[in-house]
């Protein structure tokens, strides 16, 4: 086993395997700073307050989310901060949250209690959002070379701050090209930004549905240029056929030598039905990443290609794309 350590994680490569399409597939462990031993009373507390949870939900398998009954949602929901942060789904305020659960105040100024800072910081929702970033940031980083100055292009980018975290791995200077359908996501990426000491010269941001605006996208970017993607938390809301689409068109626009990086929700989740009724985070289609690979294929992209990346805290599937003809 190998291990890397960057400013915000450690990952450790656990296994390296193929698929049977050929495709190299990639086990890992991702630890952060709530991974140290301090936090091991706060971790196992989760632990069995979530495993509870999916006992109650396992008794009420067809029970809604927003079912009057739905005790597990209330649970979650008991702290204001808690249930300010809901109000944000499935935006990329949301997540910026599980990012930074050292922060004080939710926007709307609700203090983050401590409960809600320990659901952001050891649920699995909060370490599987932390290591797909994480991981992101370590394929990049592998691949991402002589490439002179990157062009990066995050669509779906929410508030930016995975891009920009991963961003601070590369000595190269870097063009950001931030996409989303939120506005208010997109201003806030600016002065996030500001946090990262980007140079305003080096930033666009365009609001933009990538199914709606799909031409205009396609517009945009190839203008741009870039020689790096990603779509971070964006597959789990797009159809079968939808992903193939995107996945096509966005390959095309890359160089050879060109890497893309996406993710889609494993069905592996070990809270999954807190994710979808407690939680009630809205609109996910969890896949088997075989599947996923199925997909990619299906988009045109050889097996030689592709690099399936798999944390071993099973919630999410990373998928890296390194374009060689």
């Amino acid at each position: 086993m190998s291990s890397q350590n960057f400013n915000f994680f450690s990952l450790t490569i656990q296994k390296i395997d193929r698929t049977e399409s050929g495709a190299r597939i990639v086990r890992l462990a991702v630890r952060d700073r709530f991974s140290k031993k301090r936090y091991t009373l706060q971790r196992w507390a989760l632990v069995l307050f979530s495993n509870g949870l999916t006992l109650y939900l396992k008794t009420k398998p067809d029970m809604p989310a927003d079912a009057p009954n739905n005790y597990a949602r209330y649970m979650l929901r008991l702290t204001p901060a808690m249930r300010a942060w809901a109000q944000h789904m499935p935006g990329g305020f949301a997540t910026y949250y599980v990012h930074n659960p050292d922060r004080r105040r939710i926007d709307n100024n609700k203090r983050l209690d401590l409960i809600t800072k320990a659901l952001f910081q050891h649920s699995y929702d909060g370490r599987g959002i932390r290591a797909r970033a994480h991981t992101m940031t370590w394929f990049l980083s592998k691949n991402l070379v002589d490439q002179g100055r990157i062009r990066w292009v995050s669509v779906a980018s929410g508030t930016g701050q995975p891009t920009f975290d991963a961003s601070t791995a590369f000595v190269s200077p870097i063009d950001h090209l931030l996409i989303d359908s939120d506005q208010d996501a997109l201003d806030f990426s600016q002065k996030l930004a500001e946090e990262y000491d980007k140079n305003e010269d080096t930033l666009r941001f365009e609001n933009l549905n990538v199914i709606k605006d799909a031409q205009k996208m396609d517009e945009v970017i190839a203008e741009f240029n870039p020689n790096c993607l990603d779509a971070m938390g964006l597959f789990e809301y797009l159809t079968e056929d939808e992903i193939v689409a995107l996945l096509r068109r966005l390959y095309a626009v890359l160089p050879v030598g060109g890497v893309m990086v996406f993710t889609n929700m494993r069905d592996t989740h070990p809270n999954l039905d807190v994710h979808k009724c407690a939680v009630a985070w809205p609109g996910v289609q969890e896949r088997k990443w075989k599947f996923i690979e199925a997909l990619i294929l299906e988009a045109g992209v050889s097996s030689e290609e592709l690099t399936i990346l798999l944390p071993d805290d099973d919630v999410y599937g990373i998928y890296g794309l390194v374009k060689s003809q």
